[in-house]
């Protein structure tokens, strides 16, 4: 496996793990006292706990990147494609979450900046690899 097949598979097995985790303890307790979480922090969805939030978390965030470790793993022809998906829901998904972040001003401009940082880097790395890869034909 090339290293950049590697990296890849690697990035997508993290965040599915991460995700799983994360879906299964907001499932778990969906107060979300588990993971530090407040019923603040719902105030500007249209949830009352984090039950929802966690099935979609596990399923759908958790359930790509597994799916597309998995395709890259086996060298599943549109492998490549599929990563770029997974790499627009987790965007969505981390975007999603700060634009209903209520807390203060500065930390909120912090993680913001911190965040589109982490959504650029993210989705290039994953362009990239799969650019890459769709090019040595891997």
């Amino acid at each position: 496996m090339c290293w950049t097949r590697l990296s890849l598979v690697v990035t997508e097995a993290f965040v599915a793990l991460s995700a799983f985790g994360a879906g299964v303890m907001f499932m778990a307790v969906p107060g979300g006292r588990l993971m530090g979480m407040t019923d603040a922090t719902l105030a500007r969805s249209p949830f009352r706990s984090y039950l929802v939030p966690g099935i979609v978390l596990f399923v759908v965030v958790g359930g790509t990147q597994a799916l597309a470790a998995w395709a890259e793993t086996w060298r599943w022809p549109r492998a490549g494609c599929l990563a770029v998906v997974t790499g627009v829901v987790l965007v969505g998904w981390i975007a999603d979450g700060q634009r209903r972040d209520g807390s203060c001003g500065r930390c909120r401009r912090f993680r913001r900046r911190l965040f589109r940082d982490l959504r650029v880097s993210v989705g290039s790395s994953l362009a990239g690899a799969t650019f890459f890869s769709s090019l040595v034909g891997h």
